[in-house]
């Protein structure tokens, strides 16, 4: 199973890259797309600005999972999501990316809200995981060197629980983060521009749904100069103050009637609700 891993991420570094070759990735606007053998996405990360970005990743029934601000795919040590009213800071001990292949190590982290959705809501919370780094890949094109990582993440106790657990697999050149098994069905990667994240997921849902009248709603009401000018919004609205001050500290972006309100008109279940 490992060679097998260890083989698929070779090559697709090596596709990833020549796709790529010439692209500026941390261009706003751009996105990311891995793409499995039917051209369905995989997985997505869309640039809002200096280390920030959306992710999302395919459920299973084809639509994105919700997506969520990060400032770093790996462990990220910011993450904010508008839908789920979250804003939060982690901090590690010890840094999740020194751990070294072979290793199995206790990361602290402590979560800190960034503030608090209610006034009595305590504002920091402590927990632990257990982190095995399985592997590392390396491979060329070129001068050139791809390289990312397996590895393992699981609750420390009986009473842990943690979405991001089981194994994964960390694209370091793409600064993508995704399950192992999503991994495993990647077969292509696609660069592209898209008009605002709202813009950036319609794109990636028609692409992605199983529901074909739902992907020839989001598709037709994005060819709309209203769709265009809702997406113009969202990009100089709430993905502007993503893209310069999410990093901030304490910005309670979704009592902003206007930026929620921003957020809102682009969802693809607003423009095509039935």
């Amino acid at each position: 199973m490992l060679m097998r891993a260890l083989t698929f991420a070779a090559a697709f570094f090596a596709f990833a890259l020549a796709a790529a070759a010439g692209d500026d990735g941390e261009k706003p606007g751009s996105y990311i797309l891995l793409l499995d053998k039917d051209g369905r996405p995989v997985a997505g990360t869309y640039r809002l600005g200096p280390g920030v970005q959306l992710v999302t990743e395919s459920s299973d029934g084809g639509l994105p999972k919700e997506a969520v601000y990060v400032d770093r795919a790996f462990f990220p040590q910011r993450e904010a999501s508008f839908l789920h009213f979250f804003n939060n800071r982690h901090a590690y001990t010890p840094d999740p990316t020194a751990v070294k292949v072979g290793e199995e190590v206790r990361i602290d982290d402590r979560e800190t809200n960034l503030p608090p959705l209610f006034k009595d809501q305590k504002t920091e919370r402590e927990g632990a995981f257990r982190l095995t780094v399985v592997a590392l890949v390396a491979s060329t094109l070129g001068d050139t060197k791809v390289v990312g990582k397996r590895y393992r993440r699981e609750g420390y106790g009986p009473d842990d629980t943690d979405p991001w657990e089981g194994d994964r697999f960390y694209i370091e050149t793409l600064d993508m983060d995704l399950s192992l098994a999503a991994a495993r069905r990647v077969a292509a990667m696609e660069r592209g521009t898209a008009l605002s994240s709202g813009d950036f997921l319609a794109q990636y849902t028609v692409r992605s749904t199983k529901i074909p009248a739902f992907a020839k709603c989001i598709a037709e009401k994005r060819e709309t100069a209203e769709y265009k000018a809702l997406a113009e919004a969202q990009r100089a609205g709430p993905d502007a103050l993503m893209g310069t001050q999410f990093l901030s500290e304490g910005k309670v972006f979704w009592q902003d009637k206007a930026l929620a309100q921003g957020q809102f008109n682009m969802s693809v279940f607003t423009l095509c609700p039935n």
